[in-house]
């Protein structure tokens, strides 16, 4: 709902609408540096998790077998 409001007072305001993912990334990242979130350091343990675990391709679908 906070989205859709923002977006809805850009809209009435003549604000630019034209690039929808980069407004999103804006809204996002103000909202991630409001709450103290470190968004580069979770991006970094999501990967360093992701690269340990293990995937097969069955059927053409890779399928994690192992975290």
């Amino acid at each position: 709902m906070v989205i859709k409001n923002v977006w809805q007072n850009k809209v009435n305001k003549g604000f630019n609408t034209t690039d929808v993912n980069k407004e999103y990334c804006y809204l996002f990242n103000g909202f991630i540096l409001n709450i103290g979130f470190d968004l580069v350091d979770e991006i970094d343990k999501k990967v360093s998790k992701n690269k340990k675990r293990v995937y097969k391709n069955i059927d053409g679908v890779n399928v994690r077998v192992s975290d």
